[in-house]
């Protein structure tokens, strides 16, 4: 058997041979929706974001300079008392969360969707998991986030904190208002894992962000719906929020010490597209996803779910950008009706 000496570059300049339309992350989309001067440098010097550690370029453990910055700017854009840039994606940014928040024994509330990292980290900092059911959407299955009226006294009873999933994979928002007022009311800390809601400060027809929502912390992954590269990721600080120091302490136990440069840029450019143009990309994407769910369900066929539809208890707001199909009518299942759909049109779902 013939096997290729480099299988992992084959199979990447076969996939972009291919010019497959691509709809996962990352959102920059090939670089479609990129900052044009991080573009063109990239594209034009590709090696010389490969940094090693220089004075000059700063040090993501210890930031004085650059990545201070841009740290800066990016707290300025996301509305955080500051912004903390993760380059390991938002696992990273969870774990150092409940490291920087938390001591051993503590016990924290979370539902049953959380994200596997926070497993990690309970299993690192010896916390204690007071897991919570959500349950799902009666007529989609969708796994529901943490609901205020889940918290019973029983269940806050001697916890430290709280970290709900808000935006869901699915886009389902939680009442992080609500959560946040019992989080005060009984002293504990809310962290919110916003991986998957990084964009949601850029149109007020997106669920709230966190931190507006009264969070004192939040992790958003930048290169799931925005530009960033793979797997940039920023965790979110309110003024009330965990002690900054320890949350760098933190970051420098879940981070490399070799920082990717080029990754550290891309979530830089982020910042820069979103106040620049991104807003607008974002609106017209919104409103271009409402005539295309009109145009889907208008077949019969094939069902968009609406965002606009009954929200289950518990859920505040459905974000538009998501688009969830069902493809239950014509006998197919979301794996087969993705593999067709690459196969026979070329387009890649997540």
């Amino acid at each position: 058997m013939n096997r290729s000496t480099t299988p992992i570059v084959d199979a990447i300049l076969a996939h972009a041979a291919s010019q497959i339309d691509v709809y996962y992350t990352p959102g920059h989309k090939n670089g479609r929706a990129m900052e044009a001067r991080f573009r063109d440098g990239y594209l034009t010097h590709p090696f010389a974001f490969d940094l090693g550690f220089m004075g000059q370029f700063d040090d993501l453990h210890a930031p004085c300079s650059i990545i201070a910055q841009a740290e800066a700017a990016a707290a300025k854009v996301f509305g955080a008392d500051s912004s903390f840039f993760l380059t390991n994606g938002s696992s990273g940014g969870l774990i150092s969360l409940l490291l920087a928040t938390l001591s051993p024994g503590d016990e924290i509330v979370l539902p049953r969707n959380v994200h596997r990292s926070i497993l990690y980290g309970l299993i690192l900092g010896d916390f204690v998991p007071r897991f919570v059911d959500t349950g799902y959407e009666p007529d989609t299955g969708l796994a529901l986030p943490l609901a205020v009226e889940s918290l019973t006294d029983d269940v806050l009873d001697g916890v430290k904190a709280m970290m709900p999933v808000s935006p869901t994979y699915h886009g389902l928002a939680a009442d992080i208002v609500g959560l946040a007022a019992k989080a005060r009311a009984n002293r504990l800390w809310l962290l919110v894992d916003e991986a998957h809601g990084a964009h949601c400060i850029f149109d007020s027809r997106l669920p709230a962000p966190a931190l507006k929502c009264g969070a004192h912390a939040a992790v958003q992954s930048a290169h799931k719906t925005l530009q960033a590269f793979t797997p940039g990721a920023m965790l979110h600080r309110a003024v009330d929020g965990p002690d900054p120091m320890r949350l760098r302490a933190a970051l420098r136990m879940m981070q490399s010490s070799s920082a990717n440069y080029a990754l550290l840029a891309s979530l830089d450019a982020t910042s820069a597209y979103m106040v620049k143009e991104g807003r607008t990309r974002l609106s017209q994407l919104i409103d271009a996803l409402c005539v295309l769910r009109e145009r889907l369900n208008a077949t019969g066929l094939i069902k968009a779910l609406d965002p606009e539809r009954l929200r289950p208890c518990g859920v505040t707001a459905i974000d538009p950008t998501k688009l969830v199909l069902d493809f239950r009518a014509i006998g197919l299942t979301g794996y087969s009706a993705a593999d067709l759909l690459y196969r026979e049109a070329g387009v890649a779902p997540e």
